[in-house]
């Protein structure tokens, strides 16, 4: 492995406890101590992350990762209403990340004015390419659970 890869990690599993979250994350803790690399857990649809996030900060860390790899496209958002490459393929990732988080497809396709089919076409496609091993999709979802993981850090610091 190189110094500083991500790597992600699928468990299957249809249920997660609290005292599962806490091993996952201790875990995730010295793996990357020890190794030097950052590792997420997937586990189904529920989410590892420990604390709720909105639909509206998910959307702002998916928009911030767009802007850092297509700096020269105006404008950047995964709200608007294009069918450009880049944007379809973030929108299609908030999909994905959304769902993790647990929120539901009616809910996240209401939220940027898709219906649920278009979100269960975009949470497969995400799927697929994860399967496929995808460089390119592998990494945005990497940079983004740590920008998501970094987020929440701050909020529980915070609440400590």
């Amino acid at each position: 492995m190189i110094d500083g890869e991500h790597i992600t990690i699928n468990l299957i599993r249809s249920e997660i406890t609290d005292s599962m979250k806490e091993d996952i994350e201790h875990f995730l803790y010295r793996f990357r101590i020890k190794y030097n690399v950052n590792a997420h857990v997937m586990v189904n649809t529920k989410s590892v992350f420990s604390h709720r996030i909105t639909l509206e900060e998910i959307q702002q860390i998916v928009d911030s990762r767009m802007k850092m790899f297509f700096v020269h496209e105006v404008p950047l958002s995964i709200m608007d209403n294009t069918r450009k490459r880049p944007i379809v393929t973030y929108r299609q990732v908030f999909c994905k990340i959304a769902r993790l988080m647990g929120y539901s497809m009616t809910g996240i396709g209401k939220y940027i004015g898709r219906d649920h089919a278009t979100i269960i076409h975009s949470v497969k496609t995400v799927d697929n390419l994860i399967e496929a091993k995808d460089k390119d999709m592998m990494n945005c979802l990497n940079d983004i659970y740590l920008m998501i993981h970094k987020q929440q850090f701050q909020m529980h610091e915070k609440v400590l």
